[in-house]
């Protein structure tokens, strides 16, 4: 089984840290791809649909897909999540298996429960910050509960920041994506959830509306956070491949 992974809001595929070496070392074979939603992959201009996002996404994927052999599953987080369900739900045959991670919908979660009001604080600050140290430091704070935020973590994401194809049009459009997403009527790919009850950025329970919607399976992690492979990737990765 190889996986496709996708990151959320302002973040590009670097981001996903140590976790894409993590996850292949438990795999039989199997590869990890990770993807940039379009304006962060420097091909093209974000755009302000997550339909028209995922539609972007798939044509790349499909050429990764044909260098490798083998079935593929979806695990993807935040706005990834949302990206990832509008995907299956359109092209139900492409993976055998959809996870997301911490994401939610309109249809199913009001605004504030969405992204709370210490997130929208951290987002509007990150937008002045200057000193991308300290902006990173506060981005973790709020989406990490467990990851030890050394001088290493920090600065390896400062060189990720100082790199990154992202500036405030894309943010707003991508913000703008994600607050018009609705779920669409069906998902017939097979469906897991995975949620943080810590998440300090999304609340968990927009996770339950999706699950319940789906009828999909939901599995709780009681203290971590937002970015839930970062604060405990040896769960994430048991719940994906079990």
């Amino acid at each position: 089984m190889n996986w496709l992974l996708i990151r959320g809001l302002g973040r590009d595929k670097r981001h996903w840290y140590k976790f894409p070496e993590q996850l292949e070392q438990q795999l039989d074979g199997g590869k990890v791809f990770c993807i940039d939603t379009p304006g962060l992959d420097g091909e093209a201009n974000s755009a302000i649909s997550i339909n028209s996002l995922s539609d972007h996404m798939r044509e790349q994927w499909l050429k990764e897909k044909a260098n490798h052999s083998g079935d593929w599953s979806i695990c993807a987080i935040s706005l990834g999540g949302m990206i990832a369900i509008d995907w299956c739900s359109k092209y139900p045959n492409d993976f055998n298996k959809l996870v997301t991670i911490n994401t939610s919908s309109k249809s199913t979660s009001p605004l504030f429960h969405r992204i709370k009001p210490r997130a929208i604080k951290t987002v509007l600050k990150s937008l002045l910050n200057k000193d991308l140290k300290s902006r990173e430091k506060e981005i973790l704070a709020v989406t990490t509960n467990h990851l030890e935020v050394s001088d290493q973590i920090l600065n390896d994401y400062v060189k990720i920041a100082e790199t990154m194809n992202l500036n405030i049009v894309i943010l707003l459009k991508q913000l703008l994506a994600a607050s018009q997403f609705k779920l669409p009527a069906k998902i017939e790919t097979p469906f897991t959830v995975l949620t943080g009850m810590g998440d300090n950025f999304t609340n968990y329970k927009c996770s339950e509306g999706i699950a319940k919607k789906y009828q999909a399976e939901i599995y709780y992690h009681k203290t971590a956070g937002h970015d839930l492979p970062s604060d405990d990737p040896e769960w994430v990765i048991k719940n994906l491949i079990s």
